[in-house]
């Protein structure tokens, strides 16, 4: 039933897409024709804006988005933001795709914000290239979904992997990618989104037909795949698996981790269910327990990785 309680928002347009940032806001995308973006009947000036948690616009934030808008955020705890799509913002001649903005809206003059990502064979995109997914894979990387062929004249299609300054590495995802169809005349693909799987692989889902990892091109994927994790094809002595129990589970206050082997740098996150990490620990004995009180109750995913290892449970949180 509709919440009478609350305060409901109109925008002009549309709001198509928004996510919750770390301080309690959210961050959202405006379809709207060109120079129309409204909330509350006020111009905000940008089809990207920032609202607080009752739905008050908050016109600190200026991105200046004029066209297009953002299919995927990715927020970062300093106030940062990941942004993909397709968009354009006023003062800059190119359409952009992928961007990091400041908390004030700005371009983050660290971030690589003009990756080219093009389209040669996909033909139902009459404006280019767009961005529909953002995953943060590790510190050092985050995967880039969407619908793509070429970045920056390198052939990927739908998926890569980028660093945190925003420039296409080739350590994973590295393949080919995904393999197009044609539908009522179109050729398309795409791929929408990344998700950890509980023993350290990984599904992706989306539209296409076959996958080519660069070693491997099976022709008979569909819709959704589950792509090995990121340690398959380490070479060397490198020792049995971690076998990571957290206990008591369920938990409340504290939850002890065992079968931890500090020797090996061994770190401990804790992800929500937007994947998110909101506490991250190091062990520095093979038996140890991390204070979890401070999270809300819910379904986390405790992600343990060591020098060669990633160890992925589940853990169940109760008031």
């Amino acid at each position: 039933y509709l919440d009478t309680t609350k305060t409901h928002r109109k925008c002009a347009g549309s709001l198509d897409i928004f996510r919750e940032l770390p301080n309690g806001q959210f961050i959202g995308s405006l379809g709207n024709p060109p120079n129309t973006a409204s909330w509350e009947a006020q111009p905000t000036g940008s089809n990207v804006i920032r609202f607080d948690a009752d739905g008050e616009w908050d016109p600190s934030f200026q991105a200046n988005v004029w066209w297009g808008s953002v299919w995927a955020f990715l927020p970062l705890e300093d106030g940062r933001v990941y942004a993909g799509g397709r968009f354009r913002i006023t003062g800059l001649p190119d359409t952009l795709h992928l961007v990091r903005f400041m908390p004030d809206g700005s371009l983050d003059p660290t971030f690589n914000n003009f990756l080219d990502f093009r389209i040669t064979e996909i033909t139902n995109l009459p404006n280019g290239a767009l961005i529909r997914g953002l995953h943060q894979l590790n510190e050092s990387r985050l995967v880039v979904m969407g619908q793509f062929e070429l970045i920056e004249g390198e052939a990927r299609r739908n998926i890569c992997s980028i660093d945190t300054s925003g420039n296409l590495m080739n350590d994973y995802f590295s393949g080919p990618g995904c393999g197009n169809f044609v539908y009522q005349g179109q050729t398309s693909s795409s791929i929408g989104g990344l998700v950890p799987a509980l023993d350290g692989s990984y599904y992706i889902c989306g539209a296409y037909h076959g996958y080519d990892d660069g070693t491997t091109n099976d022709t008979l994927q569909r819709m959704v795949s589950r792509l090995h994790g990121l340690n398959v094809g380490i070479q060397g002595d490198v020792g049995e698996p971690i076998l990571v129990r957290p206990y008591p589970n369920p938990g409340s206050d504290h939850v002890r981790l065992s079968g931890l082997r500090p020797e090996e740098q061994v770190e401990v996150r804790f992800l929500d269910a937007s994947g998110r990490a909101v506490s991250e620990h190091r062990a520095v004995t093979s038996s140890t327990t991390i204070f979890v009180g401070d999270l809300s109750a819910g379904m986390y995913v405790v992600l343990v990785t060591s020098t060669h290892h990633t160890n992925v449970r589940s853990l169940w949180l109760k008031q």
